[in-house]
């Protein structure tokens, strides 16, 4: 009965030590396409690429109409500050 606990503790710290090793091969790895900084997803990559102003603006003015209380108080502070 040990024994098979002491097989099964080491079979799992093999596992674990491969898995260590698996994702600091993955994380060290160097994609030439790719790069290692900031962003490292395609998503991310994509959005930076594709981020524009009138992407900001759209986004901005749909803030704006699903929150139009938000919107006149923000325009009744930015009145108050400018008078």
């Amino acid at each position: 009965m040990i024994e098979a606990a002491d097989s099964r503790a080491r079979g799992a710290q093999l596992t674990l030590e491969q898995n260590r090793a698996e994702l600091r091969a993955v994380f060290a790895a160097t994609n030439p396409g790719v790069g290692r900084g900031f962003p490292r997803s395609a998503t991310f990559r994509w959005l930076t690429s594709h981020l524009n102003a009138r992407s900001v603006a759209s986004a901005a003015l749909a803030a704006l109409m699903a929150r139009p209380m938000w919107a006149w108080q923000l325009l009744g502070g930015w009145l108050r500050r400018n008078a």
